[in-house]
């Protein structure tokens, strides 16, 4: 009885984070708006022209440096 619940909570989390249309709405105040719901009460559809995938931590390059060097720069 508790197993059908728990299958649909993991598969409702699911969608959630991999569909677009399931996705929660991130303007509404409550968070149960779907992005799904947003678009009909707009009066129409969307399509995807192009999209960007970024990777926790792109486009962050550590500098690479002497320790020593950095310590001594900051004592002058």
């Amino acid at each position: 009885a508790i197993i059908p619940k728990i299958v649909e909570g993991k598969m409702e989390k699911f969608y959630g984070d991999t569909c677009l249309l399931e996705q929660v709405y991130i303007k509404d105040p409550d968070g149960k708006l779907k992005v799904r719901d947003v678009l009909k009460q707009a009066g129409g559809g969307a399509s995807i022209n192009r999209f960007v995938r970024y990777q926790l931590g792109e486009g962050i390059e550590k500098k690479q440096g002497n320790f020593a060097e950095e310590v001594a720069a900051q004592l002058k």
